[in-house]
């Protein structure tokens, strides 16, 4: 078998050059789909037609079929896929990406390519062979971060409070510089 070019990279474990990061890397891929998708909007106006203007990022999807054996013929040396466990290469990738399932922690997919960041282990099924190789069915989907934020809208008040709402007490959290330790806790989430 001869080693894949795919890397699963989890953020634990990055370094500043994907090249120099511990990642999972498997002996044979069989099937690698990214799929990215996106949807267009159909709105009803007052007349009766539609309005197809507004683009919806679906996120991506990767599906992977891939193998590791107990017997590689290249070992690379930054794989989390170590050849020193008891047990076998087979046990120690379960293991790896059992702990990645586990973790719900995101990954980076690199391959051929494209880089794929904030990509989330979604579905995780191995594929038990009777010899001293494993396969595993992976999916992945891509997983978007939103941030909030507070405003305080100012209509239809009273002098006074208006005058009482722009108090800095009033004002929300805009950076963690801004707020208390107890508060730290909430950004840290």
């Amino acid at each position: 078998m001869a080693t894949s070019s795919i890397f699963i990279i989890p953020e634990a474990t990055k370094v500043e050059s994907e090249k120099d990061s511990p990642s999972v890397s498997f002996d044979a891929v069989t099937s690698f789909s990214p799929t990215k998708s996106r949807s267009i909007s159909n709105s009803p106006i007052t007349e009766g037609g539609f309005v197809s203007e507004i683009l919806s990022d679906n996120g991506g999807k990767v599906e992977i079929e891939a193998y590791v054996s107990n017997n590689p013929i290249i070992i690379n040396q930054l794989n989390l896929i170590t050849t020193n466990n008891p047990d076998g290469r087979a046990h120690a990738a379960y293991a790896a990406l059992d702990k990645i399932y586990k973790s719900k922690d995101t990954v980076t997919l690199v391959h051929r390519f494209d880089s794929l960041s904030s990509y989330m282990l979604t579905s995780f099924a191995p594929i038990l062979m009777p010899s001293d190789t494993i396969g595993f069915k992976l999916q992945f989907q891509e997983v978007r971060f939103a941030s909030e934020q507070r405003v305080q809208l100012i209509i239809n008040m009273s002098d006074a409070k208006t005058k009482d709402s722009a108090k800095p007490d009033n004002s929300g959290l805009n950076s963690t510089e801004e707020a208390s330790d107890k508060e730290k806790g909430i950004w840290e989430t």
